[in-house]
């Protein structure tokens, strides 16, 4: 995985790919793209994050409840997952997540 060396209209391929989610699935892309804003602007996070955001409590309360029953959804499937990577550190099988850099490591 690595930079792309062309153009993309980013914004119309992510409609696309969005379009073709389940809504579990999209309100999970929504919510990374958020972080990936807010981040971005560099906006301390005080607890408010209406006003870091400009999104409504409403907004916020929608989509705790589309998050939550999500996590109840795939409850299994998520105990199955973290069983699964506690095994895989502990039999060793797990690489570095950062290099030695502190770059997040993509190999």
């Amino acid at each position: 995985m690595g930079t792309l060396n062309h153009s993309i209209d980013y914004a119309q391929e992510l409609a696309t790919l969005v379009k073709q989610l389940p809504e579990d699935r999209a309100a999970q892309l929504y919510d990374f793209a958020r972080f990936l804003l807010i981040e971005s602007r560099r906006i301390p996070d005080d607890g408010d994050r209406d006003d870091a955001a400009d999104i409504s409590a409403d907004e916020l309360a929608t989509e705790d409840a589309t998050w939550e029953a999500a996590l109840t959804h795939h409850a299994d499937t998520f105990a199955e997952l973290k069983a699964q990577a506690l095994a895989d550190i502990a039999a060793g099988k797990t690489v570095p997540m950062f290099n030695e850099r502190g770059d997040f490591s993509i190999e």
